[in-house]
């Protein structure tokens, strides 16, 4: 899987009048890139107040506090989305990339939780449904590596990997795909990887994983259609 630039994300919170706060770089640069030194024109404000006037998407990521999930959390963050960012256990980077996508606009709830748990699933969705009313799409993101050569890979290492990477993108997506059921519109996007197509050394679990995540979206594709329900990967 090709890997993505990390967004400087640095910033301090302060509280109290008078003191200095440093602005996020991705803050300013969302600023600089939304702003002409001109007035805007009526169309503008029409447009802008027609946006305004539009439900946001709610989107569900998993594995989002670092990352490919981190970069996706905080694009989707400035389109701007209602954003759920999920994670296993970097609590800190997670609330970092909530305060940023607010920053830039959009709405923004954590959700720590192992996708490769049921009842961790269910709770993930329905907290996105009780905040915002529903899930419009979900971004299967979440993954690890435990790599080893196949003849002296453990059990433990094979059946971890397939748990999170394979199992858990298909509890998030039924968990999702019976909110979007109801209302006949959603999109799944699987994040894959080129190693589940062509193998690699040391990383026969992985690449079983991201082969079955490749099956497995094309059966939900051809499954959710007629539901009006898009299912894709990515890799």
């Amino acid at each position: 899987m090709g890997s993505l630039a990390r967004p400087n994300s640095l910033f301090f919170r302060t509280k109290g009048p008078g003191r200095a706060r440093k602005v996020p770089s991705e803050v300013l640069a969302f600023q600089r890139s939304n702003s002409n030194g001109s007035f805007p024109s009526s169309e503008q404000l029409e447009l802008e107040a027609s946006q305004k006037n539009m439900e946001a998407p709610v989107v569900v990521v998993t594995g989002a506090s670092r990352g490919i999930g981190r970069a996706i959390a905080l694009s989707l963050g400035k389109a701007p989305c209602k954003v759920l960012v999920n994670y296993a256990r970097s609590s800190m980077q997670a609330e970092e990339v909530s305060n940023l996508i607010e920053a830039f606009g959009g709405q923004a709830l954590t959700f720590e939780g192992d996708v490769s748990n049921e009842a961790d699933v269910e709770s993930m969705i329905r907290t996105a449904v009780d905040a915002w009313g529903t899930v419009d799409v979900l971004v299967n993101n979440a993954g690890i590596t435990r790599d080893g050569l196949l003849m002296r890979m453990k059990k433990s290492q094979w059946q971890e990997v397939i748990d999170l990477n394979l199992t858990g993108v298909f509890l998030c997506m039924q968990a999702a795909a019976k909110i979007m059921t109801m209302k006949k519109k959603g999109r799944i996007i699987n994040i894959t990887s080129v190693i589940g197509q062509v193998g690699n050394v040391g990383q026969a679990n992985y690449s079983a994983a991201k082969a079955g995540v490749i099956g497995l979206t094309k059966s939900a594709a051809r499954e959710y259609a007629s539901r009006n329900i898009t299912v894709i990967f990515w890799s």
